[in-house]
């Protein structure tokens, strides 16, 4: 993947991956994208984030995964996260706990977890 050897420096190519993480019309597209957005570390962040808002369930699953495997690195999708805490879904509200869990265990204390 072309991301991965440009690293930090392909904050340019980000919205692309930003779309394509919320597209409806296939797994493949959306899963290219996590991953660029991922390697791509603090700079794919926010597309990340726009993600928990994914329509499937198992891609909003995947992405709180991503996010608890970054760590501190994801403090500022903490409030996300927290949002996540209502999904309808209990298998991505189980994902968003465990990523707040090592991010920030505080948020989960301010939402009543």
């Amino acid at each position: 993947m072309a991301f991965r050897g440009l690293g930090e420096q392909a904050a340019e190519g980000v919205p692309e991956p930003t779309r394509l993480l919320n597209d409806t019309h296939g797994w493949t597209g959306s899963l290219y994208a996590l991953e660029a957005l991922t390697v791509l570390g603090k700079t794919g962040l926010p597309g990340l984030v726009a993600g928990l808002t994914n329509q499937d369930r198992l891609m909003r699953k995947s992405i709180a995964n991503r996010l608890l495997n970054m760590g501190t690195n994801a403090l500022p999708a903490v409030p996300a996260l927290a949002n996540v805490l209502k999904d309808p879904d209990v298998a991505v509200r189980e994902a968003a706990t465990n990523a707040l869990l090592k991010i920030c265990p505080r948020a989960l204390e301010r939402a009543g977890r």
